[in-house]
């Protein structure tokens, strides 16, 4: 076989593969990115449902009704810091009306109370509950020619408490508080409204159930 017949061979052969090795290259699947590579060995990571320390902070909107020598009912709602699964703090305004001796009394109480959820787990707690409020309170008499008093009442609050949480930000909460006030009493009657000159001690039986929202 002489040279030049030999180099001819080689140059067929040559441009025979070539057509080859391109369809293989177009065809070939591409090499995987870095993100797929680290999607696929990144392990599942779930949702954390319920109570950790990585949102400890909530608010929350509140229905309140009390019971005692009247009865009230309103809205409020409060702040919560749970920064220990031990113990939370929790700062509320309500803000409760109703008829009381023929005119309307309406209160408006500020306070703080702490609360030791010993008792559950993430997805649940019951816990006991001490706080105290400063309570303004109003007594209208408008069917008695428009007079109204008004006082500042101080209280303890003594109770327990449950929550519960529906997932990672949202949760249901309910109180059962007995609570003890000192300030001057108000009475409406004789076409008056009229607050008792001395100091006086009273408890009424308080009721609260509200839904947080965990940040």
């Amino acid at each position: 076989m002489t040279p030049f017949r030999s180099l001819s061979l080689l140059a067929i052969a040559a441009a025979a593969l070539c057509p080859s090795l391109a369809l293989a290259q177009s065809v070939a699947p591409p090499p995987p990115s870095a993100s797929a590579t680290q999607t696929a060995t990144t392990p599942y990571q779930p949702r954390v449902h319920g109570w950790t320390p990585s949102h400890p902070f909530a608010v929350g909107n509140r229905l309140t009704g009390r019971a005692g020598q009247y009865l009230l009912g309103g809205v409020g709602g409060h702040v919560r810091l749970r920064l220990h699964r031990l113990i939370a703090v929790e700062l509320f305004t309500d803000h409760m009306a109703g008829p009381v001796d023929g005119a309307i009394r309406h209160d408006h109480e500020v306070g703080a109370m702490i609360q030791i959820p010993f008792i559950g787990n993430r997805w649940w707690n019951l816990y006991p509950l001490l706080g105290a409020c400063a309570n303004f309170v109003f007594l209208e008499a408008p069917r008695q020619g428009g007079a109204a008093v008004q006082d500042i009442h101080f209280g303890v609050h003594v109770g327990a408490g449950s929550e519960i949480y529906l997932d990672d930000h949202w949760a249901l909460q309910s109180h059962i508080e007995a609570i003890g006030y000192v300030g001057h009493d108000l009475r409406a009657y004789n076409f008056t409204a009229q607050l008792s000159p001395d100091v006086r001690f009273s408890a009424v039986v308080q009721g609260v159930l509200s839904v947080n929202y965990y940040f």
